[in-house]
């Protein structure tokens, strides 16, 4: 049990009480439907955002493009109004219907998806990115506040999991999907709809935004749950800020932590594929299969089995479970990289690659099972997207983008420098997290504990 330091002696009780009310109360079936639907969407969500991944070889030839410029396509470009709208975003799911908001934004990024296919130039493919990114900014504030209503408190950590496991199906879904696709239409030289040719990689983008209306769909079966009335009920910015400024220092510090810890599950999306095409002269399609069959196997293990074991730390009175597991996948992550990296063969590298992606899938949905802990019920839609916004920005925007330029500038060789480019930014942002990480454990029991006093209990729909 970590010792409190956050919580005045005088509310220790009353706290106390209040966790031992939140353990006791139990999920019902509705919600873990609620988590089903969420979860699909979530996969639908990470096909649309993680297809670029298996086009950048195609794309970079189409196009003409840098690295660099594929680095900011899969970074920058989605997080840029992903970060920007999130915000605005998670205040309304605080205040309004969040169902019909996942509604709208799902549409929304289906519609843009399919839009990528009618790209000619790196600006306008660019300009679809980003709407892309706009529609998606829903999902996780409204996904964070229906989890703290739906979830209870002891089984949060495994929900998250479950839920952030759709989007590591999706990416799994857009690598071996996306590649069997991309062999397919390669070998007839594109399409013919409607009187216009498309090329394969133009193809896959169709193809991707196929199932996003019928899922959107699915979204309205979602009932809004009611919110709790009261004055510690409403959400208010005044006393968002308040409570922001109360705990800044733990809320920040672990910010750090999980951008760190975000970033590397981004890196490993954006460049795997291309890792394994360079570095051994696969085709596309075989390297998205490489890459998508090995997170199937090895993601669900990762995720659930870090959720089970910051759950089950909670029981045990260690608020910081979460914060335990992304401190393991942390380092877990440094060894599997530098075998994908340095290995000699094909199967040394993809052991390295499901070594690390088991440690960054085990840590990753850890990073916004902490946040939510560290927030009132009443604010998690608006602090959930402002922290997600600012994670993304730096993980999206810096990770991918990191990698281009270590690539282009620093290790230039054709053959290993990718797999040296991808090696060195884990590295330096895998210290940044643990340091952050160390500066923040001391303080975060007792900031969970006073989040969790200030809730009256959640009400279901």
């Amino acid at each position: 049990m970590q010792k409190i330091e956050s919580v005045p002696n005088a509310e220790l009780s009353t706290t106390a009480s209040r966790a031992e009310a939140g353990l006791m109360r139990s999920t019902s079936k509705y919600g873990w439907y609620v988590i089903a639907v969420l979860t699909l969407v979530n996969l639908i969500s990470a096909v649309d955002r993680f297809m670029m991944g298996i086009v950048m070889v195609p794309l970079k030839t189409a196009l003409d493009l840098s690295d660099t410029q594929l680095g900011l396509l899969q970074g920058l470009a989605f997080s840029l109004l992903y970060c920007l709208a999130g915000i605005p975003l998670g205040r309304l799911a605080d205040v309004a219907s969040r169902r019909f908001m996942l509604f709208l934004g799902c549409l929304g990024w289906t519609l843009a998806t399919g839009a990528c296919a009618f790209a000619n130039s790196f600006g306008v493919l660019f300009a679809t990115r980003v709407v892309v990114g706009l529609g998606e900014a829903t999902l996780m504030p409204v996904a964070i506040s229906l989890m703290g209503v739906y979830i209870a408190r002891h089984q949060l950590a495994t929900a998250t999991s479950i839920f952030m496991m759709g989007a590591t199906a999706g990416k799994a879904v857009a690598f071996i999907g996306g590649g069997a696709v991309l062999a397919a239409v390669a070998v007839q030289g594109g399409i013919t709809l409607f009187g216009h040719e498309f090329a394969d990689w133009q193809t896959l983008f169709l193809c991707a935004a196929l199932p996003g209306i019928p899922i959107a769909l699915m979204v309205l079966t979602i009932r809004e749950p009611t919110r709790p009335s009261g004055s510690k009920a409403r959400s208010s910015l005044r006393d968002l800020y308040g409570h922001f400024s109360k705990h800044s220092f733990e809320i920040l510090t672990f910010t750090v932590a999980g951008i760190c810890m975000i970033l590397m599950a981004h890196l490993f999306a954006a460049w795997a594929p291309s890792f394994f095409v360079r570095r051994f002269e696969l085709g596309v399609t075989q390297a998205g299969l490489i890459v998508g069959l090995t997170v199937v196997a090895i993601g669900p293990l990762g995720g659930i089995l870090g959720g089970v074991i910051a759950d089950r730390l909670l029981k045990r009175g260690i608020e910081a479970g979460p914060l335990i597991v992304i401190c393991g996948s942390l380092v877990l992550a440094i060894p599997g990289t530098m075998l994908m990296a340095f290995g000699g063969s094909v199967e040394l590298a993809v052991i390295g690659y499901g070594w690390a992606q088991m440690a960054v899938l085990a840590g990753g949905p850890q990073s916004y099972v902490g946040i939510q802990m560290l927030t009132p019920l009443r604010h998690r839609g608006m602090l959930g997207a402002s922290y997600l916004a600012v994670t993304t920005l730096a993980a999206m925007g810096v990770g991918p983008t990191a990698i281009g330029i270590f690539s282009d500038i620093v290790w230039t060789d054709p053959v290993m420098g990718l797999g040296y480019s991808i090696l060195s930014v884990l590295l330096i942002f895998a210290t940044i997290g643990l340091i952050a990480a160390a500066l923040t454990y001391r303080h975060f029991a007792g900031a969970v504990r006073a989040a969790y006093a200030e809730d009256e209990e959640p009400i279901s729909a």
